[in-house]
């Protein structure tokens, strides 16, 4: 059994992990190579994280499969069909009444959304129950390899996103250190230098980690070793907390939102540097107080059963 005091951790690195996301679909703007580097290495990281610990929960957990599914799908059903209304609205390239079931299925299954996560989560959840744990690392790995080397013929349908295969390994991972308790493991300075030195190294060779390169996910074994550690050190923050239980929803609803704020807010600050840095932060604050007011708003009027079809844990 996992304690509340590691469950609390688990939860702020959700909120880091989701802080990640904001920088990875609120791209930089300007020509810094060294800041977009960094911008974008901050990016990659969220995804990774969230599905190694997708992983190590999905072992431990005893809910079914049906159950599961419809946790992650309903919202998606939801947020999904909201963000592509506005989308069907505002999007210049207009899509023909016949071709709507079509694009609204491609939109929520993420091809070429940030949907894809979803879809990948359940594939992984399912391989996991059909093949072993080697077998499918050896699956996944051969994927990334494949992908990390252009021999899959990749299209805007079929995208290194929304192969499953490209994310098994995190999966994997999680399962593994699940079964291994790696929990109970005491993560003291040893690990945050070994951990250091590595993600160093990685960004000094590879500069950005992409989810398909073979080394990102020791790459964000390092970055998980280093927070777990500083966080298992420090008192529990409340406000992390709260914003990796509503993770999920700020994963589905965000990206438009987020879209928007980013340019207006690149635009006031007048550009730069300091105006990539400060557009992430913001953006991600005003959509949290904005989720913050809906799960107000449904509890006051006594209708709470519709936070769990938005995704609120």
């Amino acid at each position: 059994m996992i304690d509340n005091r590691t469950s609390d951790i688990i939860w702020e690195i959700k909120a880091i992990a989701i802080y990640s996301v904001f920088y990875a679909h609120l791209v930089w703007t300007g020509d810094s190579i060294v800041g977009r580097t960094i911008y974008e290495s901050i990016g990659c990281i969220g995804v990774p994280i969230f599905m190694i610990i997708a992983g190590f929960f999905d072992l431990k957990s005893h809910s079914l499969m049906k159950k599961r599914m419809q946790r992650l799908l309903i919202p998606l059903l939801v947020w999904g069909t909201c963000t592509y209304v506005i989308r069907f609205f505002t999007d210049t390239i207009k899509v023909s009444l016949d071709g709507i079931v079509q694009d609204w299925f491609k939109w929520i299954y993420g091809c070429d959304t940030w949907y894809y996560f979803i879809p990948v989560l359940l594939w992984c959840q399912l391989l996991s129950r059909c093949f072993t744990s080697k077998f499918l690392l050896i699956l996944g790995i051969s994927s990334m390899l494949l992908t990390s080397f252009g021999v899959i013929p990749y299209n805007r349908i079929f995208t290194p996103y929304n192969n499953p295969l490209n994310l098994l390994v995190y999966f994997v991972l999680g399962r593994e250190f699940s079964s291994r308790n790696v929990e109970n493991v005491s993560f003291n300075i040893v690990w945050v230098v070994v951990s250091s030195v590595f993600v160093v190294l990685f960004l000094t060779i590879f500069q950005i980690p992409y989810y398909w390169n073979i080394f990102t996910p020791l790459f964000t074994i390092g970055i998980i070793s280093i927070l777990f550690c500083l966080l298992s050190h420090i008192q529990v923050t409340p406000l992390l907390v709260k914003i990796g239980k509503l993770s999920f929803v700020l994963y589905l609803c965000h990206m438009q939102i987020a879209q928007v704020l980013s340019t207006r807010i690149y635009s006031l600050m007048g550009g730069g540097v300091f105006a990539n840095i400060i557009k992430v932060p913001i953006a991600l604050i005003i959509i949290l107080l904005l989720v913050i007011s809906v799960e107000k708003v449904l509890l006051f009027i006594k209708f709470g059963k519709a936070l769990s079809w938005l995704g609120y844990r």
